[in-house]
Parts: C-alpha cells; sequence; structure tokens
C-alpha cells in the first residue's frame, strides 16, 4: 500500500476531548520536521481545526498560515476542518451583531477553503452545536453552498458518515458531539438520521471498519 502523508497544522483530539470553555484554544508554537521516505505519495490530508474565532473583517494566523501550506497541494489531497468552525455558539438565529461575527468567521474559512485544489470537508464541533440543531444547519446550508454537497459531514446532525477518498483509502468522519450531547434538550435531532441510537451508532461504525480492513483508514 502506497504511504499516506499527513500534514497536520493544528490537532483537535476529537475522541480524547471536548472543548470546556468558549474560548478558543491554541497550542503552543513548534516548529518541527518530519522527514519522508522517497516513496509515491497516495493523498495528502491537511487538518486543521479551532479556525472559527476570527476578528470582524480579519482573517486568522492559522488560516494564513494553511494558505502557505496549501500551496504544494494538488487534487490529489483532502482538507479537513476539524470543528469549532464558528465560536463561541455557533451561527445565532436571531440577526444582530453576534449572527454578522458568526456568519464572518465562517466566510474566511470558506475563502481560503475555495481555493484549495481538492477536496474539503467541514466537520461540526461542540461549539458549532451550541445553538442547537437549528444553528448547526446554518454553517451546513452555507459551506454546501460555497463548496458543493458533501462538503459538510455528516450532514443534518447526524453522527457518522464515510468518503471514499481512493481505492486504497477510506475517510470515517465522527461528529462525537452527537454521542455526549443531552439529546433531551435536541428532541428532533435525530429526525433525519439512519442511526437513531447510540447502541446503533458502533454498530454501524465497527460495519464501516469491517468494510474498510486491509485500506487506510
Amino acid at each position: 500500500m502506497k504511504q499516506l502523508r499527513l500534514f497536520s497544522l493544528l490537532f483537535v483530539l476529537l475522541f480524547l476531548s471536548e472543548c470546556a470553555t468558549y474560548k478558543a484554544q491554541y497550542a503552543k508554537e513548534m516548529n518541527q520536521t518530519i522527514d519522508h521516505p522517497n516513496e509515491e505519495v497516495e493523498h495528502t490530508f491537511y487538518l486543521i481545526g479551532d479556525t472559527g474565532n476570527a476578528k470582524l473583517n480579519e482573517s486568522t494566523p492559522a488560516l494564513d498560515l494553511l494558505k502557505q501550506k496549501m500551496w504544494d497541494a494538488t487534487e490529489n489531497s483532502t482538507l479537513l476542518f476539524l470543528g469549532d468552525n464558528v465560536y463561541p455558539v455557533g451561527i445565532p438565529k436571531k440577526k444582530g451583531e453576534k449572527r454578522t461575527l458568526a456568519k464572518h468567521r465562517l466566510q474566511v474559512q470558506l475563502d481560503v477553503a475555495k481555493e484549495f485544489p481538492g477536496e474539503v470537508v467541514f466537520i461540526p464541533g461542540n461549539h458549532d452545536w451550541y445553538s442547537g440543531l437549528d444553528g448547526l444547519k446554518a454553517p451546513e446550508k452555507a459551506v454546501e453552498k460555497a463548496l458543493g454537497k458533501n462538503s459538510f459531514l455528516p450532514e443534518s446532525g447526524c453522527p457518522l458518515d464515510r468518503m471514499k477518498i481512493s481505492k486504497d483509502v477510506e475517510l470515517i468522519v465522527v461528529d462525537t458531539q452527537w454521542y455526549i450531547t443531552n439529546w433531551d434538550n435536541h428532541p428532533k435531532m435525530n429526525d433525519n438520521c439512519e442511526i437513531k441510537t447510540r447502541h446503533k451508532f458502533f454498530d454501524e461504525f465497527k460495519g464501516l471498519l469491517k468494510k474498510a480492513q486491509g485500506k487506510t483508514t
């Protein structure tokens, strides 16, 4: 199997932790060079998260760095926005300064995403859920309008999705906030989802892993 090279700009530990604050969390500045063997690269992933905290009419240092790094990207690449795309509470429904700022914070990410030559996928984070399921639908619609179908996964506030990258590479997308959220606060959250219980989620997740055996996942 060909080597799968992974560029990580900011790590978001989706399975291990959720942000416990409304403020953006930033890693300490690091300079690290990773050596890669001289092998043909099948696909390249660019990972970035917590980029939804831009000031009005400004971008963020992380997005500026991404724009520099993605000059090396090709059509055989995928850019993943790993959540918390709009601080502090997603896109609120009520019109006003907070909604204007929230829409700007998403738009600066979309402006970068449009320049990326490969596939782009936005994944929701816990902050994107803070305005509820209706608040989550707003960025989903905006992302898909700008980038096309399957650019916001999982869709409709559902927990799990799959994306075929190539013959030998599979991407499984999990919205961990779906699993840990209090469903009593969102009684209609699973109405449009095939998976409606946590038990069913694990069954489907195991099934996707089994189907992807022998592939880079």
